[in-house]
């Protein structure tokens, strides 16, 4: 986590990330896939995605293995935005309630 933070402040994270074969870029999009839905890492690992994507988005179809790694990572990206659709209605509903129950009291 620090080099990846180290390089983008630098801006230097496509440069390092860039001209990967097969089998130096699988262990990162592992590692991408494993952590990237991690609330300590999120921030950092999502803007590693976007570079990853915009380098390597030519190369979809190319590689079962690295296709395989994209789509998990995809399916965990999908199923981490439908689970804060979920929390952000809840506390919508929350703060319905209680509104509510503070607007009942105060009569």
């Amino acid at each position: 986590m620090s080099v990846l933070r180290d390089l983008t402040h630098r801006q230097g994270l496509a440069a390092a990330i860039s001209g990967r074969d097969e089998a130096s870029l699988e262990p990162l999009l592992a590692f991408l896939a494993r952590y990237t839905t991690s609330p300590r890492y999120a921030s950092l690992l999502c803007e590693v995605c976007h570079v990853v994507l915009d380098l390597y988005a030519h190369a979809l179809g190319q590689s079962e293995p690295i296709d395989e790694l994209l789509m998990k990572l995809h399916r965990q990206l999908n199923a981490e935005v439908i689970l804060h659709r979920e929390m952000f209605a809840v506390r919508g509903l929350l703060e319905t309630v209680s509104a509510r129950a503070v607007a009942t009291e105060s009569r």
